[in-house]
């Protein structure tokens, strides 16, 4: 409802190296066919390498080292030499460049060296299939489920939810101890989102709440108040996961629960207040999520508690709507107090915060939306 909280190089031979190039085509005829598929091989390599020191100059040496040195933690040793290059330099371009166009060739190459299929399309791979996979160890497995999941969540940001959904339902029906588990943790909140968008709300609350035990079962430090609850305990340490999947969890029980909806926003905003263990550096979700209490209330027919809940919004996240994040909680807030206002025939204040809305100016052009 109120805000959405996740250049290609060029490189030219010089005249020499054409030249060259020439001479070897023109000197060199190679057809024995293990001799034509070394001879690719070496070439793929080359061209693996390239790219990767490439862009290490691109990055900055210093600052690639520091992504080279952390990424290297990552790869199994009985990978290729090419699996690595490619895997590394869509992680390099994914995480630390944030050029996720770059980062979709680079999974994609990696994937392709995984299994030999010639006759595909330079965009186009094939996945193993769960006999190929079972053959290798745990730590192949993983970082090959890792490179499916980070091609799966840049096809999301794309808007191909078709083939999104086709990587993410593999990777959910492999076991769950494979992988990263934040990214298999984003994965299960994008089929949460791809559900939602085929009007599957089921299917929706199944994926988010299978995510919630998901995290719950691996990170200890994370408490609820009881067995199997939805809200957490005061004294609990604070994960951005499960922050994530309570806030869609409470949209999504915004249209069939409102109850349960009104319970996760009140939790949440209790840890919020009260946990010393969650942080307060962003100024905008304790104003947010009043906003959604607010609407809630205001769906129970409780149009004063309403206007309270929004316009306490309103004091709490006018002053930081500098902040892009804010100034989206500013306007829902307004949007909302001017409609309760004329329902509620206080039409003095209604045309007050209307004039408070078109005096503000956003930090750049955003499209906000009631829920009301």
């Amino acid at each position: 409802m109120l805000f959405r909280l996740g250049y290609r190089r060029s490189f030219y031979k010089t005249k020499s190296q054409l030249l060259f190039q020439r001479g070897l085509k023109n000197s060199i005829k190679v057809s024995n066919p293990l001799a034509v598929w070394s001879l690719n091989l070496s070439k793929n390599i080359l061209k693996g390498i390239f790219w990767f020191y490439g862009s290490a100059i691109v990055i900055g040496l210093t600052g690639y080292s520091v992504a080279s040195y952390y990424i290297d933690e990552k790869f199994p040793k009985n990978w290729s030499v090419l699996s690595k290059i490619y895997g590394k330099l869509a992680i390099i371009n994914q995480d630390f460049m944030e050029n996720d166009k770059i980062s979709e060739e680079f999974l994609i190459k990696c994937l392709k060296t995984f299994k030999d299929t010639p006759n595909l399309p330079d965009d186009k791979f094939q996945l193993l299939n769960l006999k190929e996979l079972e053959s290798k160890d745990t730590q192949w497995k993983s970082s090959y489920i890792n490179m499916i999941l980070r091609l799966a969540i840049i096809k999301f940001e794309k808007n191909d939810l078709v083939n999104s959904k086709k990587l993410l339902l593999y990777v959910i029906n492999l076991p769950i101890d494979l992988g990263s588990i934040d990214l298999k943790s984003k994965g299960m909140r994008i089929m949460a989102k791809i559900s939602k968008h085929e009007n599957d709300l089921k299917s929706t609350e199944s994926y988010l709440l299978d995510d919630l035990r998901y995290i719950e079962y691996y990170k200890s430090n994370l408490k609820f108040k009881s067995l199997g609850s939805n809200l957490i305990s005061i004294d609990s340490e604070y994960y951005e996961e499960i922050y994530q999947i309570l806030l869609e969890l409470g949209k999504l029980y915004a249209t069939t629960e409102k109850t349960k909806s009104l319970e996760i926003f009140i939790n949440l905003l209790e840890n919020f207040d009260q946990n010393s263990n969650f942080p307060n550096n962003d100024k905008s979700i304790k104003p947010m999520l009043k906003v959604y209490i607010g609407e809630l209330l205001y769906s129970k027919g409780l149009i004063h508690k309403s206007i309270e809940w929004n316009l306490n919004s309103f004091n709490e996240s006018f002053g930081n709507s500098k902040d892009l994040n804010s100034f989206y909680v500013t306007v829902q807030s307004l949007k909302n107090l001017i409609q309760l206002y004329k329902e509620d025939n206080q039409p003095d204040k209604a045309i007050k915060y209307e004039k408070l809305l078109t005096g503000l100016k956003a930090p750049h052009n955003s499209n906000v939306q009631s829920l009301l």
